[in-house]
């Protein structure tokens, strides 16, 4: 008798994910997208954050896709209330703004990265990026969002019991 991959003709042997590979990155990193997309919808967690990562690995070299797989795999970490590992992503994508020079990109990841820290209880890198965010705020003339972001900054001090640093 016949196997059954020989019976309904399929002789591919090799296991499913190598058969993703191309070879092509761009088509590899659309093949990826897909899956990620598809275990998302699953609600499979952990595969859709392997697959992210394998998407930003096979983007090295193409900074824009990576930031934007960057991004997403940010995006799904806060969805799924992964806060820490959130905040681990949004400082790779906050350094690379920082190299790059642009402040309003570097003010949306720290003020991403200040929530997703909050949200984990890690108050006092909070606090710290919240600083960095005040010299933001005065370097691109937005001292209207500077007393709100300094209460916020007292608070988390004054959780953590930091009194001085809180005055």
């Amino acid at each position: 008798g016949e196997s059954p991959d020989e019976e309904f003709g399929n002789n591919d042997t090799s296991d499913p994910a190598d058969s993703l590979i191309s070879g092509a990155p761009t088509a590899d990193i659309a093949s990826l997208a897909a899956l990620a997309r598809t275990f998302e919808t699953l609600r499979d967690i952990d595969s859709t954050v392997e697959v992210y990562r394998q998407v930003i690995e096979l983007s090295v070299g193409r900074s824009e896709e990576q930031t934007l797989q960057q991004e997403a795999l940010a995006a799904l970490h806060l969805e799924w209330f992964q806060f820490a590992d959130a905040a681990d992503v949004y400082l790779t994508l906050l350094s690379k703004a920082r190299s790059s020079g642009d402040p309003a990109t570097e003010i949306a990841y720290l003020e991403q990265l200040v929530y997703s820290y909050e949200q984990a209880d890690a108050l006092l890198e909070a606090a710290r990026a919240q600083t960095d965010l005040v010299a933001l705020y005065q370097g691109q003339g937005e001292a209207e969002k500077l007393p709100g972001l300094l209460v916020a900054i007292a608070q988390n001090y004054r959780t953590l019991n930091l009194t001085d640093s809180a005055i």
